[in-house]
This record gives C-alpha cells, structure tokens and sequence, in this order.
C-alpha cells in the first residue's frame, strides 16, 4: 500500500502509557461508530451492516449478525445489554441482549440516520439528511418525527440531560433544544464549515468538532471559542473525559489531544494515513478509534487526568535520513542515559516488523541502518518506533 506525505520528519516524543496501538477487526469495510460500555465490553459499526464487538479490550473481535446490509453509521449503548445502531434507509437496528440479537425497528422515512443519542434504554433521539430529526420514549417500537427548524444535514447528536440537547451538521449548523427534541433553536458558531461532531463532559462545556480543523468550545447558551486544532483536515469525532481534556480524531489519521480546553493541542501517532471516523474513552485511561479500511485504534494511559503522561528518567529523541529514502535510511537516536532498546517499523495498516530488539544503546547519539530493499518492505509510508521501558518515540518516514 502506497500513500503519498509531505517530506517532513515528524518526531513525536511520547509516554509509553499514551501509545495508540493497533487492533485487528477482522474486516476492511469503514468502521464509522464505536462504544464502550466498561474497558472490555464494546462494539463497532461499519458499512453494510457489520457490527463487531469485544469482550476483551479488543484483543479479539466477532461477528455479530446485525439484521441489516445498509451503512451503518453510529452506535450507542445506554445501558450494558441494551444498544442502538443507525445509518441508511432510515435504519436503526437495537439489541437488548449485548448484541446476541440484532433486531430492524420501523422509522418513520428512509432519509439516512447518521447520529444517535440515548439517555436510557428507551428514550433516545436519531438526526440524519436533510434536518431529520427522530425521537423514541419506548425503546423504538414507535418514533415521531420532530421539527428541527432546518434543513441542513445533521451528523452529531448529545444530551446533557432529559430535557437539554445539542445537534450539528452542513454548513455550521448547531441546534438546542429545551424540551426534549420537540423543537430546536440554532446558535451561531462562527464558522459556516461542516461541524461533524458534538460531545458535551458536563452540561455547562461542549465541543463540536467539523471540517477544516474547526473546533469549537461552548457553555451550551450561544457562547462559542475557537479552538481550532492546527490542521485543515476534518475532525469527524471527538471525546472530552473532563471539561478540558480531550481528544478529536479525522481524516488523514489525524489524533489531537488537549490538556487546557483546546488552548493547545498535541498531534498524537496514529499509526495511520487513513481517515478516522469515531473515538471513544470509556474511561479516562483508556480509549478506542476507528474509521477506514477496518481500522481500530486502542489507547491506554497509566495515569489520569489531568496529570496525562509521566515524567520520565530516559529521554529519547529519534531522527531519520534521508528522509525520502530510496534504499538505505539512517535511523538516528539520542538518548539521556545507557539502556536496551527496541526498534519496530510500523505499515499504514499497523503491521509491525522488528528491526532490532534490546539493542545495547549508549548517552548520546546512536545511529543504525535501515536497508528497505534487503528487507523486502514495498514501496510506501511507514511509522518508526524506538522504545525503552516507559518512553517511546516516532517517526514517520518514505521509502520511494
């Protein structure tokens, strides 16, 4: 697999608690919705139809039969058995049993679903083309279609409480509603972009996150910072674990994290050039994304927030040359102190080959070659890792 990048070296120094590790969903369609309900019981959502869950972190992942072949595209368990799942043709499919069955409830159109809220296992809200708004108080045996005030798409949902919602989509467009979806007043953002996600940690801060690198902060009553991440690539999701830390995820395998309510934010590795859809953080310390060609990322931090990350003894600073590349790379590395290290090239795709194992490392620069043709790697982008107990490092490098 060949993807084309800007040649620039991007070294990321990170703690080993915050790596963002491959998973293996079994399957290549685009994954666009995933949910946690604790750190080892989650499912996914992709295109037609498929849903996967785990009850192991993710370490494995099955099939489960969803009832349906359209686009799925979000998820939403409010209780630990009971789940909802939405996309086209009106679809929204619900399991009261973890997923074991998968059942079609009857929607009032066929406009494509494309968010979903529930604030219990019966009452929820789905949005979709064209301002369609859908809501249920009886687990979806019934749904009325409520007025939404616009016509733009909507993508995103979120409810702070029974009463109090948000609702964003095409062309800047950001809804509440105060009476429990029955009708909605928009708010101005600022900014007239596609706004692809809202995502409320308590009920008085909101972000909403959409395209050109468009991140928006709100108190819920019309107040909107700019909190702008610094790229102009979507940012399809997004997830705060407090009211100032977080993470938006979107295309171009693009990961932010903010530890300050968006006031700065850090590009995180994530393995990846492809487009990612969705993230979630059942708890502070662990998390999960997903998006195209089957992708599923895994988070896990061994500190909470806001202290996020650790100091640690080992510093390590990784460069790479040249950078193009046509056969022979220097990988470079620096080091605080003596110590064993371990160096793995990564594929767009998470496949990880070891270039070298507890290597004996020495303070201060140490540099090893990187032979692609020898080592029979085809053409394409790659993510270099070095690690060492707790500290790691990444760089992204061409072989053309």
């Amino acid at each position: 697999m060949k993807r084309i990048f800007t040649a620039i070296i991007a070294t990321l120094s990170l703690a080993a608690s915050a790596q963002w590790t491959n998973q293996n969903s079994g399957i290549t369609q685009p994954i666009n919705g995933v949910f946690f309900v604790d750190n080892n019981t989650g499912w996914v959502c992709a295109n037609q139809g498929l849903i996967r869950y785990t009850v192991n972190g993710g370490t494995n992942w099955a099939a489960q039969l969803s009832s349906t072949t359209w686009n799925l595209n979000d998820i939403y368990f409010p209780t630990t058995m009971t789940g909802y799942s939405c996309g086209l043709n009106g679809t929204v499919i619900k399991t009261s049993n973890g997923g074991g069955l998968w059942t079609t409830l009857a929607t009032p159109n066929t406009n494509e679903l494309l968010g979903l809220f529930f604030l219990d296992a019966n009452t929820g809200i789905c949005v979709g083309r064209s301002g369609m708004i859908i809501g249920t108080i009886d687990g979806g045996t019934s749904w009325g279609q409520m007025t939404s005030g616009t016509t733009q798409d909507l993508y995103s949902v979120w409810f702070t409480s029974s009463t109090t919602g948000y609702a964003c989509g095409r062309n800047g467009i950001f809804l509440k509603t105060t009476n429990s979806g029955f009708t909605w007043a928009t708010q101005t953002t600022g900014t007239t972009d596609t706004l692809q996600y809202v995502h409320f940690n308590s009920a008085g801060i909101g972000y909403v996150s959409g395209q050109g690198g468009h991140v928006r902060r709100t108190d819920g009553n019309g107040a909107f910072t700019s909190v702008n991440v610094a790229s102009l690539k979507s940012m399809n999701g997004a997830h705060f674990v407090t009211d100032s830390s977080g993470w938006v995820v979107g295309d171009s395998g693009r990961i932010f994290m903010t530890q300050d309510s968006g006031a700065s934010w850090v590009l995180q590795t994530s393995l990846t050039a492809l487009r990612i859809f969705d993230v979630h953080f059942p708890t502070d310390t662990l998390g999960y994304c997903v998006g195209v060609n089957g992708i599923i990322r895994k988070l896990v931090m061994n500190t909470s927030w806001p202290g996020w990350g650790e100091n640690n003894a080992l510093k390590i600073q990784l460069k790479a040359w040249p950078n193009p590349a046509s056969g022979v790379m220097n990988i470079s590395y620096t080091l605080s102190s003596a110590c064993n290290v371990n160096i793995t090239v990564i594929d767009l795709l998470g496949k990880e080959t070891n270039l070298g194992m507890n290597i004996k490392s020495h303070p201060g620069v140490n540099t090893i070659p990187l032979n692609f043709t020898q080592k029979g790697f085809p053409k394409g982008a790659y993510f270099i890792r070095i690690e060492s107990g707790k500290s790691v490092s990444y760089a992204k490098v061409i072989y053309n």
